[in-house]
């Protein structure tokens, strides 16, 4: 099943633009998503199992690396490209 998941990073620092690019990138490095990046957010269109796992490791990556972060995911049980 595809579906769309759309996110939103907000690293709490001062210095919030490279997290953010560097999320973003390695989202778009991953064979089989596409990503589609907007002003406030980004989408991810993709299988189920390969979009929640990456969201997950690439989530995590920044979890570790940053003293705070806040991710707002939403999820839709469809693929909406042609939408």
């Amino acid at each position: 099943m595809n579906i769309t998941a759309e996110l939103s990073l907000y690293p709490l620092t001062d210095d919030y633009v490279p997290t953010i690019r560097s999320y973003i990138n390695t989202l778009n490095a991953v064979n089989g998503l596409e990503v589609r990046t907007h002003a406030l957010s980004t989408e991810i269109f993709g299988e189920f199992a390969l979009v929640m796992e990456t969201i997950q490791t690439v989530t995590e990556l920044v979890f570790k690396a940053e003293s705070a972060a806040v991710l707002v995911a939403k999820y839709l049980n469809r693929d909406r490209r042609d939408q």
